[in-house]
Order: structure tokens, then C-alpha cells, then sequence
């Protein structure tokens, strides 16, 4: 599914946009209420470190953990990034975010009762109430490239990473090992892997039609219709998750999956490298938010 703005879905473990963890969602590469999930890999070209451990855990310089998931050689953060994180990025590297230029197609998108608008919104101020433990939101695909390029030059120069491990986005295929979707084809395109594994989510295999269980993710439940909801979306009916919008990153109100990793179903959307299909010009975000309700 493409365009440039989200949908109101939740996706299943095979799509890539939804509640659903194998929907996914082509977008374009300008802010949106997606964010950053790091993943820690070997650098392109690199030979195998001989003093690094790739299944072992690992807390790097700015308090984010890593844990390996099997059988992709890449160690993935629990947590996705936080507003606090972000800062320093900006802080430390002086980055000019596309909010700051003249690009117009570079403003952030933002739901609101009268729809997704530009509205000079910002992951410092996106429109609702975050803490410093939040996930970022209103990043762009390249914001969020830029931010692994700076954490990988960070952490070698504090001698906490190796010349040939580098920080990155996952790739696709490392996004559904990680939630656990091991038979989907690696050879695929997103787009020809997207929606084909049906009816199973971070929680396990679970009917049409039915609420998630208590505590299964930060989706579009009856408390996101706070007077701001648009008419023409819909909220998961029998379901409440205690969050409106964004919820803290680790929140004890969600579990993690089987491999400790935190909200790879919910909050926000989470980049990917990929492009949907080749030569689309729009990248791949995974896992649902907090507006899925699909």
C-alpha cells in the first residue's frame, strides 16, 4: 500500500502496514509518524570481526539495548528511538531536519478531526504530548539514515563499536525474523510479500473481527477518539489500551515479544531500508501505530 500519508490500519504479522505483522506500507520518504528502529550489523564490505560477539546483548553510549535475533547476524534495539536520543543526534551534529528547508514536501504530516495535513508540526512538537521517553515521531526515511550514520561514528570513536560493525535500519526481512515470521521468502520484494500471510499478529493467530487481547499493543483503541479523531476513521471496537496517542517506549502496560524486543506491533510505524518494489521511490515501514485499527 503506497502513498504519502498513512492509513487507519492495523496490521497482520505478513502486511507491512497494520495491526497485522506481515502487512507493510509503502511511503515516501518525508516525515511522518514513523520512526527509527536500529539494528547493529556487520558494515558493507566488511570482513567478520574476531572480538565481536553478534549474539551477545549490548548497551551502547546512549543507554539503548540490543539483543540478537536468530539467524540474520544482526543484533536489534529493544526499544525504538527515543525523543531523547534524537536530541542528542541533533544537538551534538548540528543536523538541519527537513522541516528546516525550503522543501514544502518535507513538512510533517499530522492526523488531526480534519484529516493527515502539514501543519508545522515536528518530532520536537507533533502535535500531542511526548516525554523524553517517547518514541521520536515526524522523521523522515533520510532523518533517520542520518541519525544511524552519526550513533555508528559516535560509538566507534568511544571505542564501543568495531571499524566493521555499523549502525542501520533493518532491512525487511530482518524486521519478520525478528517479529517471527521465519518462513516468508528473503528473495521477495515487500510488495510481493505484503498481506500474504493472514490472521497473525505479534500476540499469535487471532480471528477477524475480534479485539485484541488486553495489552497487546498501543492501537487505535476507544480512548484515540478524543474529540481529534476524524469521522471517517475507525477505532478497534471492544479494545483500550490507555494511550491516545504515543506511548512511552518499554511501557510496562505492553509486553515485549519472546526476544525482549518492545513494540514491533503499535505505537509508530518503523522504517525499513527497503524500497516497496524496485525503483518506487518510497521505502517500507512496518509493525502498525497507534491509529491502526485494521
Amino acid at each position: 500500500m503506497s502513498g504519502n500519508h498513512p492509513t487507519n490500519a492495523a496490521s497482520h504479522d505478513g502486511d507491512r502496514v497494520s495491526i497485522a505483522i506481515g502487512d507493510s506500507l509503502a511511503l515516501s520518504v518525508g516525515p511522518l509518524l514513523a520512526l527509527i528502529l536500529l539494528i547493529v550489523s556487520l558494515a558493507q564490505g566488511a570482513d567478520a570481526p574476531r572480538s565481536y560477539d553478534p549474539g551477545a546483548a549490548l548497551t551502547n553510549g546512549l543507554g539503548m539495548r540490543f539483543v540478537a535475533v536468530q539467524g540474520t547476524g544482526v543484533q536489534f534495539s529493544v526499544y525504538e528511538v527515543r525523543v531523547k536520543d534524537f536530541r542528542v543526534f541533533v544537538r551534538e551534529s548540528g543536523y538541519v531536519h527537513l522541516r528546516e528547508t525550503a522543501d514544502p514536501n518535507s513538512r510533517m504530516w499530522s492526523l488531526d478531526r480534519d484529516g493527515y495535513k502539514q501543519r508545522g508540526h515536528s518530532w520536537e512538537n507533533p502535535g500531542f504530548a511526548q516525554t523524553e521517553e517517547h518514541p521520536v515521531v515526524g522523521v523522515s526515511w533520510y532523518d533517520a539514515k542520518a541519525f544511524c550514520e552519526w550513533l555508528t561514528l559516535r560509538e566507534r570513536d568511544a571505542g564501543r563499536l568495531p571499524a566493521n560493525r555499523e549502525y542501520r535500519l533493518p532491512r525487511d526481512h530482518e524486521w519478520s525474523m525478528a517479529v517471527g515470521l521465519v518462513e516468508e521468502d528473503p528473495a521477495k520484494t515487500p510488495e510481493e510479500k505484503d498481506e500474504q500471510i493472514k490472521d497473525r499478529y505479534p500476540w499469535g493467530e487471532w480471528p477477524q473481527g475480534q479485539p485484541p487481547p488486553k495489552g497487546a499493543g498501543n492501537y487505535a483503541g476507544a480512548e484515540a477518539d478524543d474529540g481529534r479523531w476524524p469521522d471517517n476513521l475507525t477505532t478497534l471496537d471492544g479494545y483500550r489500551d490507555g494511550y491516545a496517542r504515543t506511548a512511552p517506549v518499554g511501557s510496562r502496560s505492553f509486553k515485549p515479544n519472546k526476544l525482549g524486543i518492545h513494540d514491533l506491533g503499535g505505537n509508530v510505524w518503523e522504517w525499513c531500508e527497503d524500497e516497496y518494489r524496485p525503483v518506487a521511490l518510497v521505502r517500507v515501514v512496518r509493525g502498525g501505530a497507534w491509529l491502526a485499527a485494521r
